[in-house]
């Protein structure tokens, strides 16, 4: 997981990121830090929306010392939330969704609806039977 070095913090920067577990799946964490140099806390925000940190509905939120140690346990806590599957979530978890890339297909691999083409197939339009 990227982060900054303490004295980035201590200084009164911000700082964002985003790891990416299954693209495909659309499975990501992405996490903000930013200190509060007159509480002396590092405040760690962390969400699985593809949203930034201002539009992101559900968030988990932490606060540590603002120092080595606390820095150390806001990266670990941050790399528990995205081993973990993002559990800390709740139920509604993106693992969980169906993936629009095979919803279209039984349990054998074949087409659910033969007369409709494939979910998310690029140029497709009503009426037309090409493809771009």
């Amino acid at each position: 997981m990227d982060m900054q070095k303490l004295a980035y913090f201590t200084e009164g920067n911000i700082f964002t990121g985003s790891a990416t577990k299954d693209p495909a799946a659309g499975l990501l964490l992405r996490y903000r830090l930013e200190p509060d140099g007159e509480e002396g806390q590092l405040n760690a925000w962390a969400w699985q929306q593809d949203l930034c940190f201002e539009r992101a509905a559900e968030k988990e939120e932490k606060s540590f010392p603002l120092n080595q140690q606390g820095l150390d346990s806001a990266v670990a806590w941050l790399q528990s939330l995205y081993d973990g599957l993002y559990a800390p979530f709740g139920a509604r978890r993106w693992g969980s969704a169906p993936n629009p890339a095979t919803s279209f297909l039984d349990k054998k691999g074949g087409r659910k609806n033969h007369s409709a083409p494939p979910y998310g197939l690029k140029g497709h339009r009503a009426g037309h039977n090409n493809l771009i």
